[in-house]
């Protein structure tokens, strides 16, 4: 999940329903200083996300998983 000032990722196994992942506590994660947080995707391989703010040519900001 994504909000404005924070980024809230949860560990979820893949058997996992997604309503009882969301029942447990949001991992601590890394959120960039940018405006107006708009937007959150993650990498294809789950190990790492990537978002921007809103507006025009906005810095994408790349977070890998350790």
């Amino acid at each position: 999940m994504r909000t404005y000032d924070r980024v809230l990722p949860w560990n979820r196994d893949p058997s996992e329903p997604l309503w009882a992942a969301l029942q447990q506590p949001a991992v601590t994660a890394p959120t960039p200083n940018e405006s107006q947080g708009e937007a959150i995707g993650f990498h294809p391989d789950g190990n790492g996300y990537v978002t921007v703010s809103e507006g025009t040519n906005q810095t994408l900001h790349n977070y890998d998983a350790p």
